[in-house]
This record gives C-alpha cells, structure tokens and sequence, in this order.
C-alpha cells in the first residue's frame, strides 16, 4: 500500500502537482514500513517457535509446521445457550465436580461402616484333635485304631452384643458425619465456583461478540475514509501527510478487527468446553 502511494507521488510530481519533497516522503515511509514488515515477519516466526516447543514437535515436525488461516471450523453458536444450559452441561462431565461427588459416596459408606458397630457380632469356632501314645512295655493299640479312637471335637459359639464400648462407636460415627458434611461443603463450593466461572465466560464472549460487530463497522468506515482520502491527493486536494494518517487508521483498524475475531473465538472456545463440546 506504502509502495502504491509512493509510485502515487512520484506521478504527481512527475505532473507537476506535487513538491519533489512529498516523494522523498513517500519513499521514506515505503522504508519505514519496510522495517515494521520485518519486525511483523520476526514476531510471527518467534510465536510460531514457541508454539512448537509447548507442543514438543520434533525437528521434522516443526519444519512442517504451520497454522490454518481458515476458522471457520472453530465457529459456535454456543451464545445461544443459556449461562444454567452450559452449567448444567459442565456438572455431567467436569472432574473436578465429579471427584467431589466421589468423595461424598465413599464417605456415605464411611458413615454405614461405622454405624455398623452397633450390630451384634456372632462368631463360630470347630476344634479338632487326635493322638497317639505308646506304654513301653505294656499292651499297646496300633497306630490305626488310635488314629480311630482317639479322635476329639469342638465348637464354640460367642455372641458379642455392644453395650458400652466407651463411647468408641458413637464418636467413630459423629467423625464420619462431620466429615461427610465437609465433603457436601467442599461440592457445593465447587459447584458455586464453576457457576461463577461460566458467568465470566459467558460475559467475556458475549462482549467479544459485540466487540467484532464495531470493529467490523469501524474497519469499513476506515476502508472508506481512506479511499476518499486516495482519491483527494491524486487530485492534489490532501497532502502526503493526512493520506498516510488515513491508511494507519485503516490499518489499525484491520489489526483491531482480526484481534476481535480472534479474540472472539478464544473467549467461545472457553464456553465451548464448559457445554462439553471440547474433550481432552
């Protein structure tokens, strides 16, 4: 564009409409952005090594690397959910909520385990026994018929019914429902955290939405503005200086429209994977 206006100029000095001292303007914007392209290029391909190396790609792999200009694939209409639509969605798959509501199970059956002391307990023994002697001297059985003969038993049976345990099991259980109450605590925060989370979320897209809607129309009445502007110093009518104040703001406003969208995308991701739309 710089390099278009200064060919602009050389043609309008050329003509005898403009100063000689306009296209030494002209050419030393064409320089300047020159070096603001270079910075740009710099910029790119440090931010395209750095993503790299968050993704570890090998020496092959970042070679081939590159990124997609197109978007559209990331586009959503997650907007149109409601905030307790994508909340209720998060509480289904989130694990942080579902580690919460683990905890609370496993401590229910704490609080079973532990008020199942006060069962009775019945227990059952069996004994067996034998053996085998030997007189010397005397008359004495075989080892089979002792074998046979010698053969004793027994059962037992104990009943434990609990009374006063020293209050042992009443504690035990008060421990097990206090901590069964902290776990529900630990939920319900947990849950008020991840409702305040989406709230955010879903203003930061919802401003980003409407921030696209006014850069676009900003970047249009820009485009505009400096077409107008083209047109007046070809007529001789602006200098060098408003035409090149008119194309930064173009240009900005390019800038501010590509920062939008993508800022846009970034903010609606998020949502996108509180809803459960994006998985890991």
């Amino acid at each position: 564009m710089t390099k278009l206006q200064a060919k602009q100029t050389e043609i309008l000095v050329e003509a005898g409409k403009k100063p000689k001292g306009e296209l030494s303007e002209a050419n030393a914007l064409v320089a300047q952005d020159k070096v603001s392209l270079l910075d740009a290029k710099t910029t790119l391909e440090t931010s395209y090594l750095t993503l790299t190396q968050l993704l570890y790609l090998g020496n092959e792999d970042v070679k081939n690397f590159d990124v997609s200009d197109d978007v559209s694939f990331m586009m959503t209409d997650v907007l149109n959910k409601s905030v307790s639509e994508i909340y209720d969605a998060a509480l289904e798959f989130l694990p942080s909520i579902k580690g919460e509501e683990l905890r609370i199970k496993s401590q229910e059956y704490s609080v079973k385990m532990a008020k199942g002391a006060y069962s009775p307990q019945l227990s059952f023994g069996a004994s067996y026994g034998n053996g085998y002697y030997y007189t010397q001297g005397g008359a004495n059985l075989s080892f089979a018929d002792q074998f046979a003969k010698n053969n004793n038993f027994g059962l037992n049976f104990s009943l434990y019914i609990p009374i006063f345990d020293r209050m042992s099991t009443p504690n035990a259980i008060k421990r097990s429902k206090l901590t069964l109450d902290q776990q529900s605590d630990q939920l319900e925060t947990a849950k008020n955290n991840l409702r305040k989370e989406i709230q955010n979320a879903y203003v930061n897209a919802y401003m980003a939405q409407q921030k696209i809607q006014l850069a676009e129309a900003n970047l249009q009445a820009s485009e505009e503005a400096f077409n107008y502007q083209s047109e007046k110093y070809e007529a001789g009518a602006a200098t060098l200086y408003e035409l090149n104040e008119s194309k930064n703001r173009y240009t900005s406003a390019k800038l501010s429209q590509v920062q939008a969208k993508f800022n846009y995308l970034f903010r609606t991701r998020i949502l996108s994977y509180y809803n459960g739309e994006l998985r890991f």
